[in-house]
């Protein structure tokens, strides 16, 4: 082998290392890329599944639930109340058993100390609005009716702020993942 072909051969291995670096980069990028996205996709559907298996709780536990002896004894007021609902969605069915304020169970980050800017932060609200399933006729018969009734609307929303795991995605601040859920009070 001649000086001249043993530095084209260094040159080569040179090249070789560049190239994979560069490669490397770029695929491991992409695979956690995937992943993230993949992460992202899981916490919306939970999130919507969060919102309609909440507005599914409180429309079982209107005033007509309100019967002794309690068939729910989870509730902490009868008729359930917004702060019941949130802890639904926090801890689960069985929210007087919950181990811990959040959603790690599930998988999903939850930061309670969080502000509506940042990752982890999550917000449930919930409304009656004294209307019937239509949206337009009132559903509040009587002097003694009340929006919590048969036949009136609950309606839950749930905001998840999603953050990702990638640093140059991570700068752009949290993923705002909201969710709205429509039941009719049937109890």
């Amino acid at each position: 082998m001649t000086v001249k072909n043993r530095k084209a051969n260094r040159s080569a291995h040179g090249s070789t290392i560049v190239e994979f670096a560069v490669v490397f980069t770029v695929l491991f990028t992409m695979i956690f890329g995937i992943i993230d996205f993949g992460r992202g996709v899981y916490a919306y559907h939970y999130v919507s599944s969060a919102a309609r298996d909440a507005s599914r709780f409180a429309a079982l536990r209107g005033t007509a639930s309100c019967k002794l002896p309690r068939t729910f004894p989870t509730d902490t007021d009868c008729p359930t109340q917004a702060t019941d609902v949130s802890n639904y969605v926090y801890c689960g069915p069985s929210a007087s058993n919950c181990p811990s304020p959040g959603l790690d169970h599930s998988g999903i980050y939850l930061n309670p100390a969080a502000s509506n800017t940042q990752a982890g932060y999550l917000l449930v609200t919930t409304t009656w609005p004294g209307t019937t399933g239509n949206g337009v006729s009132t559903c509040i018969v009587g002097a003694t009716g009340t929006v919590k009734d048969p036949g009136c609307v609950v309606i839950v929303a749930v905001q998840y702020n999603f953050g990702f795991s990638l640093p140059f995605v991570s700068q752009l601040g949290p993923l705002v993942i909201k969710s709205t859920s429509k039941f009719i009070i049937s109890q």
